[in-house]
């Protein structure tokens, strides 16, 4: 049978309430549908639902339509978590999710060389008590340089401290790891 893009959509939004279920053993802090062996990707609601994903130019992107550079895996560190890519490169390698900073600018994320040692490539994700519009909890991403932030003037960048209103984050599971 084959499905036609709106009912292959639907099926998917709702895959991640059928494996939660069935699921592996994830590490602490962790959003409830990931562990290491699963790929997923980051959606939010802050207008027209969208996902995040890496651009040509490897800077870290939101209200864009879901590629495979949207596809993520989260790789346990410590009581922290590498946002790696789930496919590799041209180069043949992974590449993890770290912060740039831009001075003068709020920093970004952006794609770059695997280290966990590196604390602006560890995350967590708060839970924030939320749900979206179709029941996903809601986290927020946040790293040791400030937390994940949508807004209209700045776009995607890193909000430092905790002031101000959250951009909230789902993960949805797209399938099995790397």
């Amino acid at each position: 049978m084959r499905l036609h893009r709106p009912a292959l959509t639907a099926a998917l939004a709702f895959l991640p309430f059928l494996l939660v279920a069935a699921a592996p053993a994830r590490a602490a802090d962790a959003p409830s549908n990931t562990t290491p062996e699963r790929r997923v990707s980051f959606g939010f609601e802050s207008g027209p639902p969208a996902s995040l994903r890496l651009n040509e130019r490897g800077n870290l992107v939101g209200w864009a339509p879901m590629t495979d550079r949207s596809l993520f895996v989260l790789v346990p560190v410590g009581a922290k978590f590498q946002i790696r890519t789930a496919l590799t490169g041209t180069d043949g390698k992974y590449a993890c999710l770290g912060v740039r900073d831009n001075t003068g600018s709020p920093d970004t994320l952006v794609a770059a060389q695997c280290r966990p040692t590196a604390q602006g490539q560890l995350f967590t994700f708060p839970e924030l008590g939320t749900t979206d519009s179709v029941g996903r909890p809601q986290h927020e991403i946040k790293t040791a340089a400030g937390r994940l932030t949508f807004d209209y003037p700045n776009g995607l960048h890193l909000k430092p401290g905790s002031a101000g209103s959250v951009s909230a984050f789902t993960t949805n599971y797209m399938g099995p790891g790397c």
